[in-house]
């Protein structure tokens, strides 16, 4: 190495080497914020156009990625934005090879945190501790409140990168904890104005879903809650965009006596008495005797419809 050193050219490539790095490294590091920000806005409005209304309050180099703070967006018009508290997007190594990218993502946000690997088509999530109940976006979607913390895993192949979504393949599997619906209004076809729904207490909850060309089957549900029992199956047809995959589920509900605990769970227990007069006779009809009330959901995951059907629960 030291009769390396001697010679004149090694030298100069050595030290030309070390300014250039050093002088990159403060472009980087000098880099303005705000013109970052402006960089990214831009990328984001080509390469992503359902995103709209980006508002980043920060962002800097970090690693070998970005790292952004404070994060909000929305798909539409006067809906309630999305928000990430921090955002890392970076290489998952030194290497990168455009036609076979492997990067990673890691997001915290509604007070846990999402981990995503991409690997060329393999894609895999670990999901922790979400708080559904501060997901607004969500809950505006349903008009319904809905709370737990959401963990699991998702693992993914997308081998079709044209097709995205619509051709995967893999398995979804997390678990809602402490895992409750409302308060909030249900529109429920027969009755005359959506029905008032108190927050009701399920417990935890499965969701696994075994995806096979692009079609999620629900792992079937069945579950007897504090206040609610639950029983849930179906599909989901997955599109480009996920926010617009079809649903196609049948759900089953019946609140159980420990309902009574509360005011607002008296009145809507009143409500779905089969001897009520309140009771619509459409939906006395799809209860059944032992007072399930079944429901099928359909439309697209960011406007799902709910209808009513006859309870197939025994």
């Amino acid at each position: 190495m030291a009769s390396l050193w001697q010679k004149r050219w090694f030298r100069i490539s050595t030290y030309s080497s070390f300014f250039s790095f050093v002088f990159l490294l403060s472009l980087v590091l000098t880099y303005p914020s705000s013109a970052l920000v402006a960089e990214i806005e831009n990328g984001v409005a080509k390469g992503a156009p359902d995103v709209k209304n980006l508002i980043i309050e920060d962002a800097s180099f970090s690693g070998l990625g970005l790292r952004l703070e404070n994060v909000e967006f929305t798909y539409g018009k006067g809906e309630i934005p999305w928000r990430f508290d921090s955002l890392w997007v970076g290489l998952a190594g030194f290497g990168f090879d455009p036609e076979n990218p492997a990067f990673s993502l890691s997001a915290s946000a509604y007070g846990g945190q999402v981990d995503v690997q991409v690997d060329g088509a393999i894609v895999k999530a670990q999901v922790a501790d979400l708080n559904l109940s501060d997901v607004l976006p969500l809950q505006d979607m349903l008009g319904l409140g809905m709370g737990g913390r959401l963990s699991g895993t998702v693992d993914m192949d997308v081998s079709d990168p044209k097709q995205k979504w619509r051709k995967a393949d893999g398995t979804v599997d997390l678990t809602l904890s402490a895992a409750s619906i409302g308060p909030g209004k249900l529109p429920i076809p027969g009755f005359g104005q959506p029905l008032t729904v108190p927050e009701v207490r399920i417990g935890d909850l499965p969701l696994g879903l075994e995806v096979k060309a692009g079609k999620a089957t629900l792992t079937p549900i069945k579950a007897t809650g504090e206040q609610l029992e639950l029983a849930a199956k179906g599909e989901v047809t997955l599109q480009r965009s996920l926010r617009l995959s079809a649903l196609d589920l049948s759900v089953d509900a019946r609140p159980t006596d420990k309902l009574k605990s509360t005011q607002e769970g008296k009145n809507l227990l009143n409500v779905l008495d089969r001897k009520s007069p309140l009771l619509p006779r459409r939906v006395k009809r799809n209860m059944s005797k032992k007072g399930w009330l079944g429901m099928t959901v359909s439309g697209r995951m960011s406007s799902p419809r709910f209808r009513m059907r006859k309870s197939n629960v025994r």
